[in-house]
C-alpha cells in the first residue's frame, strides 16, 4: 500500500472530524444525508466511501 501525501493525510482528518460534527449534531442521518450535508451544504467533494459509519 502506497503512503499518503500529508496534503490528503490532512484534509482526511478534516472531513472525518466533520463527518463525526455533524453525525453529533444529527445522529439518525445517514450516510447519504452526511455526504449531502458536506457536498452542498459545506461545499466538500467527497467521495460517498470516505464515509464508513
Amino acid at each position: 500500500m502506497r503512503k499518503q501525501s500529508y496534503s490528503v493525510t490532512l484534509r482526511n482528518e478534516y472531513i472525518l472530524k466533520r463527518i463525526k460534527d455533524i453525525k453529533a449534531d444529527h445522529p439518525f442521518w445517514g450516510y447519504r444525508r452526511v455526504w449531502a450535508y458536506l457536498r452542498y451544504i459545506d461545499g466538500l467533494i467527497v467521495n460517498k466511501k470516505v464515509y464508513t459509519g
